[in-house]
Formats: structure tokens, sequence, C-alpha cells
């Protein structure tokens, strides 16, 4: 009987952790821009890129709207999140081999929409040359800086928009 009631408890205890943690992480999205593609079941390093949208010439801080989109394989996963003060920043896993492709798209009232690719990989966050075709002042000194531990990779990584 102790048995029985032992694993009925433990089955408890782990539904309600397994669906109260990803609805934690979604309600607090939108109230600072943090915008959430870590799988709740943890596998490799957490990856971390925090930083700004800002202007190209005045290097100011800009409201954007700023949505990724990670394809895991099975399914898309997709955040939204308004930026306060050009303040974002993307969690997400990285996996030991291979990288985290995010698709980033960022629109700004008088900015350029600017449409993206982002990487997340074992060695930090790594970008694609869309950048240096949306913003040709784009220099290689604006390209990620990466601090890598045991367990994670935080990334600093500024979004230079692009007056229309």
């Amino acid at each position: 009987m102790k048995r029985r009631t032992f694993i009925q408890q433990s089955a408890v205890l782990s539904t309600v952790t397994l669906f109260s943690s990803p609805l934690e992480l979604i309600a607090k999205e939108n109230s600072n821009c943090e915008l959430n593609l870590a799988s709740f079941i943890a596998t490799g390093k957490k990856a971390i890129v925090n930083g700004f949208a800002i202007d190209a010439v005045s290097k100011d801080p800009i409201n954007a709207n700023i949505q990724i989109a990670s394809d895991s394989g099975f399914y898309t996963k997709t955040r939204t999140g308004i930026s306060q003060n050009g303040q974002y920043s993307i969690v997400g896993n990285v996996l030991n081999e291979g990288n985290h492709k995010i698709k980033v798209k960022i629109e700004a009232d008088g900015y350029k929409t600017f449409i993206g690719t982002i990487y997340l990989t074992r060695l930090g966050c790594r970008i694609d040359s869309q950048l240096w075709s949306y913003n040709p002042d784009f220099t290689p000194d604006f390209i990620p800086k990466n601090e890598i531990t045991d367990t994670l990779i935080n990334s600093k990584f500024n979004f230079h928009l692009v007056r229309a």
C-alpha cells in the first residue's frame, strides 16, 4: 500500500512539474522580451543571447517587435516580443554537435525590416552573412561576443537596424 501511494504522489509531482514549467516561461516572455526556445527536456548547454536593437548610425536603442523561430525537426517554435528600450534576450539549448538555427525578424517604425538567421553552436552565437546585405556598414567589430562555461554559453550581440 505504501508503494502504491508513493507511485501516485510521484506521478502527480512529475505531471505538475512538467506542465507548469513551460507555462511559466511563456507567461514571462512578453514582459521583458525574453524569447525562450529552450526545451524543457534539458539537453546540452543552455545558451543565452543578450543585446539590443539599436540604430545603425546613432547607436540609440529602438523599441521593436522581435520574432524568432526555430525548427526542431518535429515542429517549429515561434516566439514574439516587444523590446523595451531595445533590449532582448534569446534562450535556447545547444547540443555538443550541430547547431541551433534561429530565424529572426525585427520590425520597428521608420526602419527597414530585418530578416536574418543566427546560430547557437557549442562555440557560441554565430551570425549569417545576411547582416552585411541588410547593413553594408556592418563591421566585424559588431559580431557576437561569447563567454563559454561548462554549463552556459552567454553571448552579447546588438542588431544594428537601418533607417528606411
